[in-house]
């Protein structure tokens, strides 16, 4: 409702970060309903977080991802805020350190290096061939 008030895209970031820290304390216990408003909540405080790259903003893109993480049923999900997280940080290897682990338990990240799909491409960028 604020940000139908009218509300600036600042304060509306920091009440979309509230939210996310608050829905994120007991993601265990959480019903779909709840879990879909924790990464609701942080899409949009992402999207209205300030362009360029900081410290502030990859924290958050790191609690996104490991909240994603949780939920086996995200992967598509977890592979775009993955895939997002390394177009902005692309030195950073966390979220291809994530999406790896992902692919790895769910069965899907064994390939051959040179494989084009996902699987190949993540472990070619985990081996720095990519």
């Amino acid at each position: 409702t604020r940000q139908e008030q009218g509300a600036e895209n600042e304060e509306l970031h920091q009440l979309w970060r509230k939210l996310t820290q608050f829905l994120a304390e007991s993601t265990e216990d959480q019903n779909n309903e709840t879990q879909q408003l924790l990464f609701t909540a942080f899409e949009n405080a992402l999207g209205l977080s300030d362009k360029i790259p900081s410290e502030d903003h990859q924290v958050l893109y790191r609690h996104f991802i490991q909240s994603l993480s949780k939920f086996p049923h995200e992967s598509a999900r977890l592979k775009k805020a993955c895939e997002g997280m390394i177009n902005i940080y692309p030195t950073v290897q966390y979220p291809l350190e994530v999406l790896c682990l992902h692919l790895i338990e769910s069965g899907n990240g064994f390939s051959y290096p040179n494989n084009s799909n996902s699987k190949g491409k993540c472990w070619n960028g985990k081996m720095g061939l990519a």
